[in-house]
C-alpha cells in the first residue's frame, strides 16, 4: 500500500463495499482507471484512497468474491451483480448457513 490521496465521492466508481452506515464507510473503488481501498473521513463526502499493490488487489477481490458467494451481491457495485437489496438465494438454507459461516468467521 502506497500514499493516501483524499478525494470527493463523487469522483469514484465503487467496486465493493465492506462496511456501511447511512453511506459507504469503507471497501474499495474504482479511481483514473486504478483499484484503491478507500475509508471515508466521517462527516464529509471526502474518502481517504490508498493505492493498493497487486497482493492487495488480490485481496480485496477475494474478500468481494467470498462475500458474493456466501452473502449476495447487494454490496458488490459492479454493474453486472447489482441489485436492489438482500434476499435469499435458492436454495434458501443453503444461503442461511453460508451466511452464518461468513459472519461467524468474519
Amino acid at each position: 500500500m502506497s500514499p493516501i490521496e483524499i478525494v470527493k465521492d463523487s469522483q469514484v466508481e465503487y467496486r465493493f463495499i465492506s462496511s456501511y452506515h447511512d453511506e459507504p464507510l469503507e471497501g474499495s473503488c474504482y479511481y483514473l482507471s486504478k483499484l484503491y481501498y478507500f475509508r471515508r473521513k466521517e462527516g464529509t463526502d471526502h474518502l481517504f484512497l490508498i493505492n493498493l499493490n497487486k497482493n492487495g488487489e488480490r485481496k480485496w477481490k477475494l474478500r468481494q468474491l467470498w462475500f458474493e458467494l456466501c452473502v449476495g451481491y447487494h454490496w458488490s457495485w459492479y454493474p453486472k451483480n447489482r441489485s436492489k437489496g438482500f434476499y435469499y438465494r435458492k436454495p434458501q438454507w443453503l444461503y442461511k448457513i453460508l451466511l452464518d459461516i461468513y459472519y461467524r468467521l468474519k
